[in-house]
């Protein structure tokens, strides 16, 4: 069980409170940045993912467009 002081100053304990509420910015703001940096990876692996389906999707598209749109010329035989 931790030892606490009853008879302390106003001082110390205001100087205590200003110690942890400085601490508790400090590790608010890491784990902000930590959360921030693992959202903008995924948001990385998301846009990789759409510009690779683009890549595939657009050469694709491009050629079941000219298959419909440009009569084949029939040879007779």
């Amino acid at each position: 069980m931790a030892h606490i002081e009853t008879h302390r100053p106003i001082s110390a304990i205001f100087g205590d409170l200003v110690n942890q509420f400085t601490t508790l910015v400090r590790k608010e703001g890491q784990l902000a940045r930590a959360e921030m940096s693992e959202k903008i990876r995924e948001i990385g692996i998301a846009f990789g993912l759409v510009v690779g389906g683009a890549v595939l999707l657009i050469p694709a598209a491009l050629a079941a467009n000219r298959e419909t749109t440009i009569p084949r010329k029939c040879h007779p035989g």
